[in-house]
């Protein structure tokens, strides 16, 4: 079995915004970002709480070839289509199978 990733999302990396010592405070885009296949879902908070702990507002699940995990790192900035995410947790998941493996993000949205 294949997975099938029907949408395709840039992922930008972050870096600290002069004047601030945080990288978290004011994060800027750098660079022109990666485009990556995948697979977005939009969740619930209740969604995300239950299967992670987590408590986020406005949740996304995104699924990706194990070959593109690298590309998401913790606080990157994610754009699909109007969309912008930062990336929560990044996890490689495997069924036992080298054809079912692939990897799990866990989005937060960013856009109000």
């Amino acid at each position: 079995m294949s997975w099938l990733y029907p949408h395709s999302v840039t992922v930008y990396a972050v870096t600290q915004a002069s004047g601030t010592s945080n990288v978290a405070q004011k994060p800027v885009v750098a660079g022109s970002g990666t485009t990556v296949a995948c697979d977005v879902q939009a969740k619930t908070p209740g969604d995300v709480a239950k299967d992670f702990g987590f408590d986020l507002n406005e949740p996304a699940y995104l699924y990706c070839a194990s070959s593109d995990l690298a590309t998401f790192v913790p606080r990157y900035r994610v754009a699909f289509g109007s969309q912008v995410f930062t990336v929560e947790n990044v996890m490689s998941r495997n069924d036992g199978d080298a054809d079912t493996a692939y990897g799990f993000v866990v989005l937060n949205s960013v856009t109000h």
